[in-house]
């Protein structure tokens, strides 16, 4: 649950810079700005399912 909370304050934090960055840079980046915070959001979550997944694996393996 903690993780699950740094990640959203992270994901906010990326959405604040895309935000401000897209008004600095001007609409016509549109199109790039989304396409990278896409691929940062998707990036994310892959990691953290991943990390969870690797945790779930490295704990079975020391039950037995």
């Amino acid at each position: 649950m903690n993780k699950l909370k740094v990640f959203f304050i992270i994901l906010i934090t990326l959405l604040i810079i895309s935000t401000v960055g897209f008004i600095i840079v001007g609409k016509y980046q549109i199109g790039f700005g989304i396409g990278s915070f896409a691929i940062l959001i998707i990036g994310g979550i892959t990691n953290y399912y991943s990390a969870k997944s690797n945790d779930y694996i490295y704990q079975n393996k020391h039950k037995r």
